[in-house]
């Protein structure tokens, strides 16, 4: 039988599946526990509080991987996430001269280690890529991508998946690695 959390659903827009960042393992694992609780939908609520929490529990049984390695994953994964930068292309259709947004992924941690969990609040330059999605996006079960091992897989999979309506895609391997930030 299945459990809820295979049902979980990944929707990003694609502007942010195509911004250049690079997350480690744990990194993509909690951004997606995240993500997942997202209500995208362009009739879903309008998030508000930007916060989300996730549970060592949730890590354990999304993952399947041992409970204490689980919380220490999503603490040490939300230290590290809270430093990344992810730049997103012409941000804004309503704005040409508008190149690129460089962001955070997140701006607050709150930490409830007595409960086994923490709770992330989103940046406000985020939202819009995961809210209200009526157009140029793309979704996926989090259960597809759960058991992948490569960062790399993960966005090759999120890209393809974006394309699968297309058929087919030509991309150069420098903007592979541009989107990946992936060295020469």
């Amino acid at each position: 039988m299945e459990t809820p959390h295979h049902s979980y659903l990944i929707v990003k827009a694609n502007k942010l599946i195509e911004a250049a960042y690079r997350l480690t393992m744990a990194e993509q694992r909690l951004l997606l526990a995240v993500i997942a609780q997202i209500d995208s939908r362009p009739t879903g609520d309008r998030v508000q509080d930007m916060h989300f929490e996730v549970s060592a529990s949730q890590i354990k049984d999304l993952y399947e991987i041992p409970l204490k390695q689980s919380y220490e994953l999503m603490r040490d994964a939300a230290e590290r996430i809270a430093e990344r930068w992810v730049v997103i292309q012409h941000p804004d259709p309503d704005v040409p001269a508008l190149a690129y947004t460089r962001t955070r992924w997140i701006s607050a941690i709150d930490y409830l280690p007595s409960e086994g969990r923490i709770r992330l609040y989103l940046s406000p330059k985020i939202m819009p890529y995961l809210t209200q999605l009526a157009g140029e996006f793309a979704r996926y079960k989090l259960k597809h991508v759960s058991a992948m091992t490569s960062i790399y897989a993960i966005r090759l999979y999120e890209l393809l998946i974006q394309w699968q309506m297309q058929g087919e895609r030509e991309v150069a391997v420098e903007w592979l690695r541009e989107r990946f930030v992936v060295p020469e």
